[in-house]
Protein backbone atom coordinates (compact mmCIF):
# COMPACT_ATOMS: atom_id res chain seq x y z
CA UNK A 1 0.00 0.00 0.00
CA UNK A 2 1.33 3.11 -1.15
CA UNK A 3 1.13 6.91 0.41
CA UNK A 4 -0.07 5.31 4.15
CA UNK A 5 0.61 7.92 6.94
CA UNK A 6 3.04 7.31 9.90
CA UNK A 7 0.22 7.64 12.27
CA UNK A 8 -3.25 6.92 12.03
CA UNK A 9 -6.64 8.05 14.21
CA UNK A 10 -8.95 5.12 13.95
CA UNK A 11 -12.84 6.92 15.00
CA UNK A 12 -14.27 3.24 16.02
CA UNK A 13 -17.76 2.12 15.70
CA UNK A 14 -19.16 -1.37 16.53
CA UNK A 15 -18.19 -4.43 14.23
CA UNK A 16 -15.40 -6.01 13.22
CA UNK A 17 -14.65 -3.48 10.73
CA UNK A 18 -12.42 -1.04 12.70
CA UNK A 19 -10.29 -4.28 14.37
CA UNK A 20 -9.29 -4.87 10.52
CA UNK A 21 -8.45 -1.72 9.68
CA UNK A 22 -6.16 -1.72 12.79
CA UNK A 23 -4.76 -4.96 12.47
CA UNK A 24 -3.77 -4.52 8.73
CA UNK A 25 -2.33 -0.42 9.43
CA UNK A 26 -0.17 -2.24 12.34
CA UNK A 27 1.09 -5.04 9.70
CA UNK A 28 1.70 -2.02 7.48
CA UNK A 29 4.17 -0.20 10.30
CA UNK A 30 1.08 2.41 10.54
CA UNK A 31 0.86 3.48 13.99
CA UNK A 32 -2.85 3.71 15.39
CA UNK A 33 -4.83 5.94 17.55
CA UNK A 34 -8.19 4.87 18.47
CA UNK A 35 -11.06 7.04 19.53
CA UNK A 36 -13.13 4.19 20.49
CA UNK A 37 -16.97 4.71 20.45
CA UNK A 38 -18.51 1.24 21.15
CA UNK A 39 -18.14 -1.10 24.52
CA UNK A 40 -17.93 -4.00 22.28
CA UNK A 41 -14.29 -2.95 20.53
CA UNK A 42 -13.25 -1.60 23.62
CA UNK A 43 -10.68 -4.40 24.64
CA UNK A 44 -9.40 -5.44 21.33
CA UNK A 45 -8.49 -2.08 19.63
CA UNK A 46 -6.84 -0.99 23.08
CA UNK A 47 -4.78 -3.88 22.47
CA UNK A 48 -4.10 -2.91 19.08
CA UNK A 49 -3.44 0.60 19.33
CA UNK A 50 -0.21 2.92 20.52
CA UNK A 51 -3.45 5.05 22.57
CA UNK A 52 -6.95 4.75 22.75
CA UNK A 53 -9.71 6.65 23.91
CA UNK A 54 -13.55 5.53 24.56
CA UNK A 55 -16.17 8.57 24.26
CA UNK A 56 -19.16 8.85 22.87
CA UNK A 57 -20.40 9.78 19.38
CA UNK A 58 -21.77 13.28 20.55
CA UNK A 59 -18.17 14.27 22.50
CA UNK A 60 -16.72 15.91 19.06
CA UNK A 61 -14.73 18.40 21.21
CA UNK A 62 -13.41 15.69 22.90
CA UNK A 63 -13.04 13.79 19.84
CA UNK A 64 -10.74 16.47 18.16
CA UNK A 65 -8.41 17.78 21.32
CA UNK A 66 -7.56 13.83 21.78
CA UNK A 67 -6.69 13.54 18.29
CA UNK A 68 -4.38 16.78 18.34
CA UNK A 69 -2.83 15.80 21.48
CA UNK A 70 -1.38 12.77 19.91
CA UNK A 71 -0.70 14.54 16.75
CA UNK A 72 -2.72 12.80 14.42
CA UNK A 73 -3.22 14.31 10.85
CA UNK A 74 -5.18 11.22 9.46
CA UNK A 75 -8.07 9.41 10.38
CA UNK A 76 -10.65 6.63 8.91
CA UNK A 77 -14.08 6.28 10.81
CA UNK A 78 -15.32 3.28 10.73
CA UNK A 79 -17.75 0.64 12.18
CA UNK A 80 -21.67 0.84 12.83
CA UNK A 81 -22.85 3.71 14.60
CA UNK A 82 -26.82 3.50 14.90
CA UNK A 83 -28.66 6.06 12.94
CA UNK A 84 -30.79 7.30 15.73
CA UNK A 85 -28.52 9.22 17.11
CA UNK A 86 -28.67 11.92 14.58
CA UNK A 87 -32.50 12.61 16.64
CA UNK A 88 -31.78 11.54 20.17
CA UNK A 89 -28.98 13.48 20.97
CA UNK A 90 -27.34 11.73 23.61
CA UNK A 91 -24.42 13.36 25.86
CA UNK A 92 -23.93 15.78 22.70
CA UNK A 93 -21.69 18.76 23.41
CA UNK A 94 -22.31 21.57 22.76
CA UNK A 95 -20.35 21.94 19.36
CA UNK A 96 -22.49 18.71 18.34
CA UNK A 97 -25.48 20.34 19.31
CA UNK A 98 -24.37 23.73 17.21
CA UNK A 99 -22.96 21.45 14.24
CA UNK A 100 -27.00 19.48 14.26
CA UNK A 101 -28.87 22.31 14.76
CA UNK A 102 -26.82 24.25 11.34
CA UNK A 103 -27.86 20.79 9.06
CA UNK A 104 -31.04 21.60 6.93
CA UNK A 105 -31.18 17.87 6.53
CA UNK A 106 -30.62 15.01 8.78
CA UNK A 107 -30.21 12.25 6.19
CA UNK A 108 -26.62 10.21 7.47
CA UNK A 109 -24.59 11.55 4.55
CA UNK A 110 -25.54 15.54 5.65
CA UNK A 111 -24.83 14.13 9.06
CA UNK A 112 -21.11 12.53 8.09
CA UNK A 113 -20.06 15.56 5.59
CA UNK A 114 -21.29 17.99 8.37
CA UNK A 115 -18.63 15.74 10.71
CA UNK A 116 -15.77 15.73 8.13
CA UNK A 117 -16.01 19.64 7.54
CA UNK A 118 -15.29 19.98 11.79
CA UNK A 119 -12.50 17.79 11.26
CA UNK A 120 -11.12 19.42 7.95
CA UNK A 121 -11.12 22.90 10.12
CA UNK A 122 -8.80 21.72 12.47
CA UNK A 123 -6.50 19.79 9.79
CA UNK A 124 -7.62 16.39 9.89
CA UNK A 125 -7.74 14.36 6.95
CA UNK A 126 -10.77 12.10 6.33
CA UNK A 127 -9.33 8.96 4.64
CA UNK A 128 -11.29 6.44 2.28
CA UNK A 129 -12.98 4.10 4.57
CA UNK A 130 -11.71 0.94 2.53
CA UNK A 131 -7.55 1.81 2.02
CA UNK A 132 -6.88 -1.14 4.44
CA UNK A 133 -9.50 -3.34 3.40
CA UNK A 134 -9.19 -3.80 -0.02
CA UNK A 135 -8.92 -7.74 0.32
CA UNK A 136 -12.39 -7.89 1.51
CA UNK A 137 -14.15 -6.82 -1.72
CA UNK A 138 -15.07 -9.31 -3.59
CA UNK A 139 -14.97 -9.52 -7.12
CA UNK A 140 -18.01 -10.70 -9.63
CA UNK A 141 -18.80 -14.30 -8.50
CA UNK A 142 -20.64 -16.92 -6.47
CA UNK A 143 -18.36 -16.28 -3.37
CA UNK A 144 -19.02 -19.71 -1.80
CA UNK A 145 -19.85 -23.33 -3.15
CA UNK A 146 -23.77 -22.38 -3.10
CA UNK A 147 -24.75 -20.26 -6.72
CA UNK A 148 -28.00 -18.81 -7.51
CA UNK A 149 -30.38 -20.55 -9.56
CA UNK A 150 -31.89 -19.27 -12.79
CA UNK A 151 -35.17 -17.28 -10.72
CA UNK A 152 -32.90 -16.20 -8.57
CA UNK A 153 -31.08 -14.43 -10.80
CA UNK A 154 -33.68 -12.89 -12.64
CA UNK A 155 -34.97 -11.75 -9.13
CA UNK A 156 -31.27 -10.12 -9.20
CA UNK A 157 -31.41 -8.37 -12.46
CA UNK A 158 -34.58 -6.83 -11.07
CA UNK A 159 -33.52 -6.09 -8.40
CA UNK A 160 -30.10 -4.41 -8.92
CA UNK A 161 -31.05 -1.48 -10.72
CA UNK A 162 -34.03 -0.36 -7.90
CA UNK A 163 -31.61 -0.73 -5.30
CA UNK A 164 -29.27 1.48 -7.02
CA UNK A 165 -32.02 4.05 -7.40
CA UNK A 166 -33.04 3.83 -4.03
CA UNK A 167 -29.41 4.37 -2.76
CA UNK A 168 -29.42 7.48 -4.63
CA UNK A 169 -31.96 8.84 -3.04
CA UNK A 170 -30.15 8.27 0.77
CA UNK A 171 -32.78 5.77 1.27
CA UNK A 172 -31.21 2.49 2.04
CA UNK A 173 -28.71 0.20 0.41
CA UNK A 174 -30.45 -2.89 0.66
CA UNK A 175 -33.48 -4.39 -1.01
CA UNK A 176 -35.14 -7.83 0.23
CA UNK A 177 -36.54 -9.21 -3.75
CA UNK A 178 -38.72 -12.24 -4.19
CA UNK A 179 -40.64 -13.22 -7.57
CA UNK A 180 -39.70 -10.07 -9.59
CA UNK A 181 -41.65 -7.64 -6.43
CA UNK A 182 -39.76 -5.36 -3.85
CA UNK A 183 -40.67 -7.00 -0.69
CA UNK A 184 -39.04 -4.80 1.39
CA UNK A 185 -36.17 -1.89 1.39
CA UNK A 186 -33.97 -0.74 4.39
CA UNK A 187 -34.45 2.75 5.85
CA UNK A 188 -32.96 4.05 9.04
CA UNK A 189 -33.28 0.87 10.65
CA UNK A 190 -30.69 -0.41 9.18
CA UNK A 191 -29.85 -3.70 6.74
CA UNK A 192 -30.48 -6.52 9.04
CA UNK A 193 -33.74 -5.09 10.54
CA UNK A 194 -34.79 -4.98 6.65
CA UNK A 195 -33.68 -8.64 5.90
CA UNK A 196 -36.02 -9.80 8.95
CA UNK A 197 -38.76 -7.90 7.99
CA UNK A 198 -38.30 -8.85 4.40
CA UNK A 199 -37.55 -12.59 5.17
CA UNK A 200 -40.86 -12.44 7.60
CA UNK A 201 -42.80 -11.28 4.51
CA UNK A 202 -41.87 -13.47 1.62
CA UNK A 203 -40.78 -16.81 3.29
CA UNK A 204 -38.36 -18.96 2.53
CA UNK A 205 -36.16 -18.47 -0.72
CA UNK A 206 -35.77 -14.42 -0.86
CA UNK A 207 -32.96 -12.48 -2.48
CA UNK A 208 -31.11 -9.92 -0.72
CA UNK A 209 -29.71 -7.28 -2.81
CA UNK A 210 -27.01 -4.52 -1.55
CA UNK A 211 -25.51 -2.02 -3.50
CA UNK A 212 -23.26 1.14 -2.75
CA UNK A 213 -24.69 4.31 -3.86
CA UNK A 214 -23.67 5.69 -7.23
CA UNK A 215 -21.39 8.53 -6.05
CA UNK A 216 -20.54 6.96 -3.14
CA UNK A 217 -18.62 8.95 -0.69
CA UNK A 218 -15.97 6.09 -0.03
CA UNK A 219 -14.91 7.68 3.40
CA UNK A 220 -18.14 6.57 5.25
CA UNK A 221 -20.96 4.50 5.59
CA UNK A 222 -19.33 1.69 2.63
CA UNK A 223 -21.61 -0.66 2.90
CA UNK A 224 -20.47 -4.26 4.71
CA UNK A 225 -21.61 -7.47 5.07
CA UNK A 226 -20.39 -9.70 7.67
CA UNK A 227 -21.49 -13.29 9.68
CA UNK A 228 -24.73 -11.25 11.63
CA UNK A 229 -25.69 -10.85 7.76
CA UNK A 230 -25.22 -14.43 7.08
CA UNK A 231 -26.88 -15.60 10.30
CA UNK A 232 -29.78 -13.30 9.65
CA UNK A 233 -30.62 -13.96 6.21
CA UNK A 234 -29.83 -17.78 7.48
CA UNK A 235 -32.76 -17.31 9.92
CA UNK A 236 -35.19 -15.77 7.32
CA UNK A 237 -34.46 -19.00 5.11
CA UNK A 238 -33.26 -16.08 2.33
CA UNK A 239 -31.63 -18.15 -0.75
CA UNK A 240 -29.36 -15.74 -1.60
CA UNK A 241 -27.39 -12.46 -0.58
CA UNK A 242 -26.28 -10.21 -3.49
CA UNK A 243 -23.96 -8.09 -3.35
CA UNK A 244 -21.83 -5.08 -6.00
CA UNK A 245 -19.16 -6.67 -6.87
CA UNK A 246 -16.03 -4.91 -5.78
CA UNK A 247 -18.10 -2.11 -4.17
CA UNK A 248 -19.23 -3.93 -0.97
CA UNK A 249 -17.01 -5.06 1.97
CA UNK A 250 -17.18 -8.71 3.05
CA UNK A 251 -15.95 -8.82 6.65
CA UNK A 252 -15.46 -11.58 8.36
CA UNK A 253 -15.11 -13.65 4.86
CA UNK A 254 -13.81 -16.68 6.10
CA UNK A 255 -16.38 -16.93 8.48
CA UNK A 256 -19.22 -16.11 7.03
CA UNK A 257 -18.62 -17.65 3.54
CA UNK A 258 -18.27 -21.55 5.31
CA UNK A 259 -21.53 -20.45 7.71
CA UNK A 260 -23.58 -19.72 4.11
CA UNK A 261 -22.27 -22.82 2.54
CA UNK A 262 -23.62 -24.69 5.43
CA UNK A 263 -26.86 -23.46 5.31
CA UNK A 264 -27.59 -23.43 1.52
CA UNK A 265 -27.24 -19.85 1.13
CA UNK A 266 -25.51 -18.70 -1.67
CA UNK A 267 -23.38 -15.22 -1.57
CA UNK A 268 -23.00 -13.55 -5.36
CA UNK A 269 -21.34 -10.44 -6.30
CA UNK A 270 -23.09 -9.05 -9.59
Amino acid sequence: MNNLPIKLGLIAGSGSGPVKVAQNANAAGVLVVSVILSKDNEEPLAALSEKSFSLGVGQTSKIIKALHREEVKDIVLIGKIDKDVIFQKKAFDLRAIKLMAMMNRKDDSSFMRAIFGEFEKEGIRVLNQTLFLKDYMPASGAIGKIKPGKAELKDMEFGFPIARKLADMEIGQTIVVKDRTVVAVESMEGSDNAIKRGCGIAGKGAVIIKVSRPNQDWRFDVPTIGLKTIQTALEGRASVIAIESERILFLEKEEGTKLADSGKLAVFAY
